[in-house]
């Protein structure tokens, strides 16, 4: 068979060795070689190679393709020239500085740095400091807004709850409270006396005190809270002697109550009924184991206002309906020298009065908060919540 030579243009000549050689194109018929080498593609098999050494050379870039749900995991087993790394952590040496916007507090001191094998201890300036949500730094000029909200924090509470906590100055809270197993068919206030009703002293006084009880003795103490001779506040503790008269150092004008703040010894209460007056004039009494007064009056102090914002009245007969409470609120204006009657109404049993606008009562007011039933005797109590405010 003839041989075309295509190096040159001819028909082989005979006596010439010819070698069958097969070579690689690619689909474009170019010669694979090493300018345009063969593409091969491994697709999703493994390729493993048993060689103690082998030399690879990438010519370009080598890219992997790694996605959250197919993920290519990287482990470091050197950093630098520290050698083979024997901890599950990446070590950090040298200086370290922290840049941007970080949360802290500016000053100088030493950091212990946690979450690490064993604490590690930085030391130097640290310099962090707070900024805003607009970018600007916190500083004495641009201080951080802050806003308490709180749902059960007291100074969201009412203004009524705010005076209880003493939060409001000038303002003190005032519980009027009476009680009487006496109560007649003559007005009266509720009290230890009823049904006699109560009486002022005309002038300031010392008063006497003294107990029906010998256990009430030099131990036992009582608080004694009034008005003096130009109708300022007033109080006192007076320290009891048993049965025996005592008498208190400053002249109270009016009495609105009068507690034990400190029982006789081996007691927790009063044991005998404390009475406080002038001559024959009573001003306060606390019955045997009752440990304060209860008489529904008051006198407003000069210079000050009692706002009255709830009135509570209670009574009880085991004749049920046959009977009733009558009752009203005499006040006495020691500036104008006018008595007159606020409220007169009637009630069984119960009758309350929660007041939308507080009813105001000025300096120099005595109130008496009286009752009566309409025939026999009965029990008859108050109670009245109310504030005193200063004026101005």
């Amino acid at each position: 068979m003839a041989t075309w030579n295509s190096a040159n243009a001819s028909y082989q000549t005979g006596n010439k060795t010819l070698f069958e050689v097969q070579m690689l194109a690619t689909p474009d018929g170019t010669e694979v070689s090493n300018v345009n080498p063969l593409p091969v593609t491994l697709g999703n098999a493994n390729v493993n190679i048993n060689a103690n050494t082998i030399n690879v050379s990438v010519p370009n870039t080598v890219v992997v393709n790694s996605s959250p749900t197919d993920p290519v995991h990287v482990h470091l087993s050197e950093v630098g020239n520290s050698g083979i790394l024997t901890v599950p952590y990446m070590p950090v040496g040298g200086n370290v500085s922290i840049t941007g916007n970080v949360a802290g507090i500016t000053s100088n001191v030493t950091v212990s740095v946690n979450n690490f094998p064993t604490n590690q201890t930085v030391s130097g300036n640290v310099n962090s400091i707070i900024y805003n949500s607009n970018g600007a730094a916190i500083t004495t000029t641009n201080p951080l807004p802050v806003t308490a909200v709180s749902a059960n924090s007291t100074t969201s509470a009412s203004f009524e709850w705010q005076v209880a906590f003493g939060n409001i100055p000038n303002a003190t809270q005032v519980n009027v409270f009476g009680y009487s197993d006496t109560i007649a068919n003559t007005y009266c206030i509720s009290w230890e006396n009823s049904p006699l009703d109560y009486v002022y002293l005309n002038t300031a006084q010392s008063l006497s005190v003294n107990s029906t009880s010998t256990s009430d003795n030099s131990n036992a103490k009582i608080l004694i809270t009034g008005l003096d001779s130009n109708w300022a506040p007033l109080s006192e503790v007076v320290t009891l002697n048993g049965t025996a008269v005592v008498t208190t150092t400053n002249a109270f004008l009016r009495v609105n109550s009068m507690v034990m703040t400190q029982p006789g010894t081996g007691q927790n209460t009063n044991l005998g009924t404390i009475t406080a007056y002038y001559g024959t004039t009573q001003l306060a009494k606390i019955a045997a184991q009752i440990g304060r007064s209860q008489m529904s009056q008051y006198s407003v102090a000069n210079g000050y206002t009692l706002y009255v914002q709830n009135i509570n009245m209670f009574s009880g007969d085991a004749a049920g309906a046959s009977k009733f409470m009558n009752f009203r609120v005499d006040v006495y204006n020691a500036v104008t020298g006018v008595n007159y009657l606020v409220l007169h109404t009637t009630w069984q049993n119960q009758y309350q009065l929660p007041r939308s606008n507080p009813f105001a009562y000025s300096g120099k007011n005595d109130i008496r908060w009286q009752m009566a039933t309409n025939s026999g005797t009965y029990t008859g109590s108050a109670v009245i919540e109310a504030t005193l405010i200063k004026n101005n």
